[in-house]
């Protein structure tokens, strides 16, 4: 993994992560990185890491990277790649992607 202005960068597609989302995952035992470069070829992963809950800015944080991966796939893929989440949990994904529209 590659990290630069504490941002990773290797296998995430260009998809940004804040030092926030890092730091505050690595304090609740999660790597967020790494599962973000591992969703783009696992389902399960995919789905953990879209509906993973952050609170205050991290929550913002994290919000920018699902609507990223949204916009990477597309709706139809987006979802398709999410099926195995509850309602609960997509409930909270469609927030986040309202958050940054």
């Amino acid at each position: 993994m590659i990290y630069y202005n504490g941002y990773c960068y290797y296998g995430t597609h260009g998809i940004k992560v804040s030092e926030l989302i890092i730091v505050t995952s690595k304090s609740n035992s999660i790597d967020y990185c790494r599962m973000l470069r591992e969703s783009f070829n696992d389902d399960r992963i995919f789905s953990e890491l879209i509906s993973l809950e952050f609170y205050d800015g991290s929550a913002i944080d994290h919000s920018s990277v699902v609507r990223d991966l949204y916009n990477y796939y597309g709706s139809e893929i987006f979802w398709n790649r999410a099926k195995s989440l509850d309602r609960e949990s997509k409930e909270l994904v469609k927030i986040y992607l309202d958050f940054n529209r």
